[in-house]
């Protein structure tokens, strides 16, 4: 029998983080059990991640897990999470996120009501202390148009914890690897799933816990950038997603994405000049002028001043 929801959580090297997601899990799947399934893609760990896991199983905790011989890369290891998956809606799940409590009945709660393309989540970030929950009653926005739901989540349609989608009205329409080598190859799926004739959803609830700065390891601009760019024009003109889209996101990359990650200069993401980047693709967008360029130039002057 299908399940209602599958939780899907690829890995690599980060087991006292799994750890804490699987103990939150634990938890909250008590008694919806029924409704679940729990995946685990190791991409090839050499720290005590299968132990871990192995240790949850033998606690009773039900998880098909897989540890991939070698490691196969972020976004293989997503689609062979999204291949295992048979549960009508999936959720790609970061391992360094977790439940926070009483949300889990909540958010199955949701996904029983009525047929949904997408279910967004709110969360809440942290750095060192873990967020506490307080059990409000649940809070939900319904979108029948998803033009509307876009400009609620704009950007965040990227993040994989935040997007539950219904698998069960995309898969046999999509190639699911067609946009690989992008770092955002899951976002064909999202929009997919949010430009289906099925209404959206945003769970207002921050139900997420979700670790800052824990990110990193590639060109930030390039693939927010260029490749997000690269992808919108492309469902745009094979007529998925509404011409709309574009703008309505590149504007809030432009307002507060790029301003706040030039101004904290990670040095968790590889080496980039956002101007040589960012110019080609919003050169029209006032914001970027704005909010980009000039503050660039300012601080490039002020380090030779």
């Amino acid at each position: 029998m299908q399940k209602l929801l599958s939780i899907c959580i690829p890995t690599f090297n980060r087991a006292e983080l799994l750890n804490l997601n699987l103990s939150k899990l634990q938890i909250e799947i008590q008694n919806l059990e029924n409704y679940i399934d729990i995946y685990i893609s190791d991409n090839n760990s050499d720290d005590n991640t299968a132990e871990i896991v192995k240790s949850y199983i033998e606690s009773g905790l039900k998880i098909n897990f897989t540890k991939h011989g070698e490691n196969i890369g972020t976004e293989l290891n997503f689609l062979s999470l999204f291949g295992k998956a048979n549960s009508k809606y999936f959720w790609l799940f970061s391992d360094d996120d977790f439940l926070l409590p009483f949300s889990l009945k909540n958010i199955i709660e949701v996904l029983l009501l009525k047929d949904f393309g997408v279910v967004y989540i709110n969360q809440q970030w942290y750095d060192s202390e873990i967020p506490n929950s307080s059990e409000l009653p649940l809070s939900t926005i319904e979108f029948k148009d998803p033009i509307e739901f876009i400009k609620k989540i704009n950007y965040w349609v990227t993040f994989i914890s935040g997007n539950i989608i219904n698998k069960s009205i995309i898969e046999n329409k999509i190639n699911p690897s067609l946009y690989n080598g992008t770092m955002l190859n899951y976002l064909n799926w999202h929009f997919l799933a949010i430009f289906s004739d099925r209404p959206n959803v945003v769970i207002c609830n921050s139900y997420l816990a979700c670790k800052s700065g824990n990110t990193g390891g590639y060109r930030l601009f390039e693939v927010f950038g260029k490749n997000f760019n690269m992808i919108m024009d492309d469902m745009i003109a094979l007529n998925k997603i509404d011409k709309r889209v574009k703008d309505i996101i590149n504007n809030h990359l432009l307002k507060d994405f790029f301003p706040n990650f030039i101004r904290i200069r990670s040095k968790m993401f590889l080496n980039e000049n956002p101007i040589t980047v960012l110019r080609p693709i919003f050169w029209k967008y006032p914001k970027y002028w704005v909010n980009i360029f000039i503050p660039h130039l300012k601080s490039k002057w002020k380090e030779l001043v």
